[in-house]
């Protein structure tokens, strides 16, 4: 299963189509960089890249895996704060009665209660 580093990885070989500046950015050598884009071809069972004289072109399911991606990348980032943001005021406020309103990203109609009471 692709995982969120190896998504970062992908979108940043797909918008720098460079094997070699990924892997300064990341700090890593290119071999493992190579390593991560061949596994997830082998999970989508898909060429990611066409390597054509030291250039990577995307294929289209590069494009398509790439707007998904970018979706889950930003959405994990999201979860990741307003978890953090929910830890801290939980850790303030260990003993008080509140209740925190979480509206979910997707269907604001809908929006779900936490008490933290609960927690306490």
């Amino acid at each position: 299963m692709a995982t969120i580093h190896a998504l970062e990885i992908f979108i940043s070989v797909y918008q720098n189509r460079n094997i070699s500046e990924t892997a300064r950015q990341f700090y890593c050598s290119q071999p493992s960089i190579s390593r991560i884009i061949h596994d997830l071809e082998s999970e989508f069972n898909t060429v990611l890249f066409e390597r054509y004289h030291r250039q990577l072109i995307p294929s289209p399911q590069a494009d398509q895996l790439y707007r998904y991606a970018e979706r889950i990348i930003t959405d994990y980032q999201e979860m990741e704060l307003e978890i953090r943001q929910i830890a801290a005021i939980m850790q303030k406020n260990p003993h008080r009665e509140q209740n925190l309103i979480l509206v979910d990203s997707y269907q604001v109609t809908e929006p779900y209660f936490i008490s933290l009471q609960n927690y306490a």
